[in-house]
């Protein structure tokens, strides 16, 4: 007796309400991406993101307006990574995997799934966007504070704060309110927290334009906080 057997159809969810459910399991997880390798550090009770959004997904009376507006947001970010595939800047295997999935209507289990791990993406990026743009907009008043070699003594506003695996070193990107200043530091990071105002001393290194903005930017080296 040869049994027959359905096929069943896999689920699909409208994309929409997809990127609503992603924002609000980031919502209810506290900002912070949970899966099998986070899940031991996890607070006792969390569960994975994308199993919470895949119950948003089934019950979308639960979302929030806000939710609804990160979702959006992200599904409108992530559509310029279309525009990347097509003019072939795009390397990366698994942002092509969200490149496919944001060209979708309906969007399956794996695709939310994939989906739930970009918040933090996208959270990045729009920091480095608006960093840049920052940058940008002191084109015009951005010079260099001195000759190379002379010490500066500098109050100054911290805009960025990168690690360097290159260097084992923070790279700090800083403002007097009109020039860019940059330098590294092997020091405790916290001494240069984003959006702090701090007192530098140190010699000049190297005076340049910004390859990507153009601004004019200062190097310091030996720089001491006080």
């Amino acid at each position: 007796m040869s049994g027959k057997y359905t096929k069943v159809s896999p689920v699909l969810y409208d994309i929409d309400v997809a990127w609503s459910a992603v924002a609000a399991a980031d919502r209810i997880n506290g900002g912070k991406y949970i899966n099998q390798n986070s899940f031991f550090d996890a607070p006792q009770g969390s569960r994975f993101n994308k199993a919470i959004a895949y119950d948003m997904c089934e019950s979308p009376h639960l979302m929030l307006a806000e939710d609804r507006e990160l979702g959006a947001k992200m599904h409108d970010h992530f559509q310029g990574l279309l525009f990347k595939r097509l003019t072939g800047s795009l390397t990366n295997g698994f942002l092509n995997t969200i490149a496919d999935i944001v060209s979708k209507k309906q969007v399956s289990h794996y695709d939310v799934a994939c989906m739930s791990a970009l918040v933090k993406t996208y959270r990045q990026d729009i920091e480095r966007e608006n960093k840049l743009a920052r940058e940008q907009s002191m084109v015009a008043t951005s010079d260099y504070i001195g000759q190379v070699g002379s010490k500066k003594c500098v109050e100054v506003e911290i805009m960025d704060l990168v690690y360097s695996r290159n260097y084992n070193v923070h790279i700090v990107t800083a403002t007097d309110g009109v020039n860019i200043i940059k330098f590294m530091t092997a020091h405790d990071p916290a001494l240069y927290t984003k959006g702090s105002k701090v007192t530098v001393t140190g010699s000049i290194k190297r005076c340049a334009e910004n390859d990507r903005t153009g601004v004019k930017e200062t190097w310091l080296t030996r720089v001491k906080k006080i």
